[in-house]
């Protein structure tokens, strides 16, 4: 990532080739539909993570 910023790629632009490398990678190795299932799973996750941290901080 250093490496990437120095060259001058954007945060975003190296986050965002990292997270394509490692999904076609994951994609190759356990293929596609169990990648999608993952980053459905994650997603979700995430969702609920938020929303339940924002609800809680409504309580501090």
């Amino acid at each position: 990532m250093k490496a990437s910023l120095l060259k001058g790629w954007s945060a975003q632009e190296v986050a965002e080739t990292l997270l394509k490398l490692a999904t076609e990678h994951a994609v190759t190795v356990v293929g596609r539909q169990r990648v999608v299932a993952r980053l459905f799973h994650w997603r979700v996750a995430s969702l609920v993570d938020l929303y339940v941290s924002q609800f809680l901080g409504r309580f501090r």
